[in-house]
């Protein structure tokens, strides 16, 4: 008698504790899992059974039937309940595994791309504030300044005309002629003419060999290039001379990211953390080198504090729609997924994951058609392993 007034009991404090059930007829599956977790396990395996009694096609409830009998020590039938969830959906172990989840979906590192200036996710080499610490520091008047700043804002909104109009407007002197190299050599580098930035950064170097913004802007035509120990060899130089720089810092990551050594990118990372504590774009690449690296609890405590931040960009709801799906809010990921896809429909990327987001809402046919959408827009092997074991014996 005790017992089954206990159950009763536990019963109507989950339908307390989910307002949800009441509108559901009780909620089945969530009814077991604060059992399971109460270690009520009869109530438990009676709440999944009805589960799987009213909703046979869903995985779910296999998947947590399964879980409850390894606990009970029952592990034939935990075995035959993993395997039948699996035979409902290849990907269903994702329900329960948010490592496994963090592997799948696609990641996106800020990067500098120079090709495409409305690409996702690109990132300018010029930092004004780093100019105008430059210029407080030279012998130059007021007027000068205002006509490099302006160069320098019209060289970040790639209105190049307009800047060499301001650099023209300059009366060089060997005060100011390191700077006019190096902003020249930045328009060389932004219209992707990188033998001639190379030129004006060299100029620059020679005639001021302390001037570590120079030597950072060689050395991303260099990475460009391909020239990575020229590369390092230059953002080390500019560290040396000035390591207040955030950007040197978030640069030689990349370049460390580049070459594998992970490592060094990670210390790089948390270097240009450490200098700004407000940037978003190192927090969100070391997040995801982390996630990389299989430390998935790092990267979404760090995810989680970047994408949390006040930030209403087309980047910042990529990055929250990926926290989303790695924590199972999946329509909610879908919807920032779509509102992303809206202004970069080619991103092969945010296909990728707004289709794996839709196979574990169960959607099926939609997600497979993302997926295969993705690999149209980009072939990659592991998509193409994807679509093959998960999608191809559907259709």
């Amino acid at each position: 008698m005790r017992s089954k007034l206990m159950t009763i009991m536990m019963i109507s404090f989950c339908v307390a504790t989910y307002p949800g059930l009441a509108q559901d007829a009780v909620n089945w599956l969530n009814t077991g899992d604060v059992a399971f977790v109460g270690s009520n396990y009869q109530l438990a395996l009676d709440s999944y059974n009805e589960y799987i009694e009213r909703n046979p096609e869903d995985p779910r409830g296999y998947l947590q039937r399964g879980k409850l009998h390894a606990a009970m020590g029952h592990n034939y039938k935990a075995r035959l309940d993993l395997e039948m969830a699996e035979s409902l959906n290849p990907l269903s172990h994702m329900y329960m595994d948010m490592g496994l989840r963090s592997n799948y979906y696609a990641e996106k590192f800020y990067n500098y791309d120079i090709e495409n200036k409305e690409a996702a996710f690109s990132k300018s080499p010029v930092r004004v504030e780093h100019y105008d610490e430059y210029l407080n520091k030279q012998k130059s008047n007021h007027e000068e300044d205002g006509l490099m700043i302006e160069a320098i804002n019209n060289i970040r909104n790639y209105k190049f005309d307009a800047a060499e109009i301001a650099l023209s407007e300059i009366n060089p002197n060997p005060s100011n002629l390191p700077i006019i190299h190096d902003l020249k050599g930045l328009i060389y580098l932004k219209k992707q003419q990188l033998d001639s930035a190379i030129v004006h950064f060299t100029e620059a170097i020679n005639l001021e060999p302390s001037f570590a913004i120079a030597y950072h802007n060689r050395a991303i035509c260099y990475k460009l290039q391909n020239r990575n120990s020229e590369a390092k060899e230059d953002i080390s130089k500019a560290i040396d001379i000035n390591d207040e720089f955030p950007i040197f810092f978030f640069t030689f990551a990349r370049l460390h990211q580049k070459l594998e050594d992970f490592e060094l990118a990670k210390f790089y990372y948390e270097k240009a953390i450490t200098r700004d504590k407000g940037y978003f774009e190192a927090m969100a690449n070391y997040s995801q080198l982390l996630k990389g690296l299989g430390d998935f609890e790092s990267s979404m405590y760090l995810l989680s504090e970047a994408a949390s931040w006040n930030i209403n960009d087309l980047e910042r709801k990529f990055l929250m729609a990926n926290l989303q799906f790695v924590y199972g809010e999946y329509d909610e990921s879908v919807k920032n997924y779509e509102v992303y896809i809206a202004d970069f429909p080619n991103d092969s990327d945010a296909i990728f994951n707004l289709g794996l987001a839709k196979l574990l809402l169960r959607e099926y046919e939609e997600g497979c058609e993302y997926i295969q959408e993705s690999i149209e827009l980009d072939q990659n092997k592991k998509r193409n392993e994807i679509y093959t074991s998960y999608c191809s014996e559907m259709f």
